[in-house]
């Protein structure tokens, strides 16, 4: 079986490695003087498709389990859970912003050739037998070639995010099962107490033991009596019908059951702490995002200078998203956007000028940054078109 933590153990944005491997290999493969870096690099692609191969088949394989297995034992849930939303924060919530990237990055190796990439890392291999060149050379660019199949439309990370659907379900029903075992033992529980009352009201033994066999299916063991020659179908043979009772095995067959095999019930775990943790915690996050958001909305297009007094927490949230909006520019507008998940925003920059700085006092000290242009819209709202910076004193943020 698969380690519950392997999937755990990947980069954080196995996606994005993948550009810097191939962008890496690309520039040394552009440079004459660095074509010795090139063996190293098509290792790192090899490194890559092994990080590719674990996650998917951790997602399959974690899949099977949950809907195969015992999910009412928590080794068995948790570990599995964490590897089906790895894999799908790896690829499903990353599907917008860096598969675009991803595919521009295999789609200029392509232009450049795989088989040119190649040809420049070989002489530098340390190989001497040409046969052993040859064979490296095709060794590498079925590689090459094996890294851009993953990517293709119909590929393997492709049907990964479209069973992204099924895999969210899966979990549901999951939790579900878990949900209906721990209800099923907390009604067990309830029976009981409700036949132990009854078994206390009894005024003998004898009565006692009559409610013992109804409630646990021993009454026609107990009561069983031979009927007449002639059956009678119009009225049901009761027990006392005079005749002799005699004794019968009685064999009762195991049912098909999901939750652990036990004699006893399994004692259901108050969990109203861990609820009102839960919503006091969810309460917490719901604060901090409106606090944030409140901090770094804008009332259209902005200068850095807007955030002036910004606490480090939110500054932190704001500048981490700049950054990754930075990455994403496209270069027909000129214009990024990213989403900053913490604050429920969705923050849109441009640059203002070339190379121009500009320094803005934060509440943890100053901050020198290029000058841009900031635009914070709520996530979900329409952003927008660009504006010149409003003029005006800055505004403060407590």
């Amino acid at each position: 079986m698969l380690s519950a933590d392997r999937a755990l153990q990947l980069p954080s944005r196995l996606l994005d490695s993948v550009e810097d491997t191939i962008r890496t290999l690309l520039g040394h493969a552009g440079n004459q003087d660095e074509h010795g870096l090139l063996d190293a690099d098509l290792s790192n692609v090899e490194t890559r498709i092994a990080e590719l191969q674990r996650v998917t088949a951790d997602f399959y394989d974690a899949l099977g389990q949950l809907v195969q297995s015992d999910v009412t034992k928590d080794d068995v849930f948790d570990g599995n859970r964490d590897r089906v939303v790895e894999a799908l924060r790896q690829f499903a919530r990353e599907y917008d912003r860096a598969f675009v990237r991803v595919g521009s990055a295999l789609e200029a190796l392509r232009q450049v050739g795989h088989q040119h990439v190649v040809q420049c890392a070989v002489k530098h291999a340390g190989l001497l037998d040409p046969a052993a060149q040859q064979h490296w050379v095709t060794d590498r660019v079925a590689l090459l070639s094996a890294l851009e199949a993953w990517f293709v439309p119909g590929g393997s990370v492709h049907r990964l995010v479209e069973s992204a659907y099924g895999a969210v379900n899966t979990l549901l029903n999951a939790v579900d099962r878990r949900y209906n075992a721990r209800l099923r033992g907390s009604d067990l529980a309830v029976d009981f107490r409700l036949l132990a009352q009854s078994l206390h009201r009894q005024p003998d033994d004898d009565a006692a033991r009559q409610v013992y066999a109804a409630a646990f299916g021993d009454w026609p063991a107990w009561h069983v009596v031979s009927g007449p020659a002639e059956e009678d179908v119009e009225h049901a043979t009761s027990a006392a019908a005079g005749q002799a009772s005699f004794g019968v095995d009685l064999t009762l067959r195991e049912h098909e059951r999901h939750g652990p095999a036990g004699g006893r019930p399994r004692k259901v775990v108050d969990a109203s702490a861990q609820r009102e943790a839960a919503l006091a915690e969810a309460a917490s996050q719901a604060e901090h995002r409106r606090r944030c958001a409140a901090a770094l909305l804008t009332p259209g297009e902005v200068g850095l200078e807007h955030f002036t007094g910004l606490d480090g927490e939110t500054a932190a949230v704001l500048f981490d998203t700049i950054q990754l909006a930075l990455d994403m520019v496209e270069p027909a507008t000129g214009v990024g956007q990213a989403e900053a998940d913490e604050a429920g925003v969705l923050v849109s920059v441009r640059l203002a000028g070339r190379g121009e700085q500009v320094t803005v006092p934060l509440s943890e000290g100053d901050l020198t940054a290029p000058r841009l242009l900031v635009t914070v819209v709520p996530a979900g709202a329409t952003m927008p078109s660009p504006e010149p910076p409003a003029t005006g004193r800055p505004r403060r943020v407590a």
